[in-house]
């Protein structure tokens, strides 16, 4: 498996970085479920992918971290095309609209729920914009995903 996942790495990854990627993938692989785990060896043949993934992961514990720990999370993240995209002006916002839609009949219940949909939104978007970062999907995003963040006021 080592030799497998080495051919697929970036040519300049240090050992000691694919080293850990390696580690995390195991550590996905064991967390996830089969489908998951199926899903990310697939992912992991388009060699576009694969370095994205091997940059990233070796680069952020975070982003790695968060993927193993939620993979239902990353697999809807790169299946949605979210991952590689670039947000337009209104998306975020009407994206945190979109993630906070359930109700509750009590207040308790209601404040438990909002928060655990704002955890889960702010989850799936750090992921998508560290991903984005680290990947250098696009050399100019990054006014553009400050843009995502600061110019889109959530209220």
């Amino acid at each position: 498996m080592a030799n497998e996942l080495a051919s697929m790495s970036p040519p300049d990854l240090p050992a000691e970085l694919l080293a850990r990627v390696e580690q995390y993938l195991i550590e996905f692989r064991a967390n996830a479920t089969l489908e998951l785990s199926a899903w990310l060896d697939k992912q992991l043949e388009e060699a576009a992918f694969s370095q994205q993934l091997h940059r990233v992961w070796s680069g952020s514990e975070f982003v790695a971290k968060n993927c193993i720990g939620h993979p239902e999370v990353f697999q809807h993240l790169v299946d949605s095309g979210d991952l590689f995209d670039r947000y337009d002006a209104s998306t975020l916002h009407s994206r945190c609209l979109e993630a906070v839609h359930e109700d509750a009949p009590t207040k308790p219940e209601r404040e438990a729920t909002l928060h655990r949909q704002l955890r889960h939104f702010r989850r799936y978007e750090m992921l998508r914009i560290v991903w984005r970062d680290l990947a250098w999907r696009d050399l100019f995003w990054r006014d553009g995903a400050r843009r995502d963040v600061s110019e889109n006021e959530i209220t």
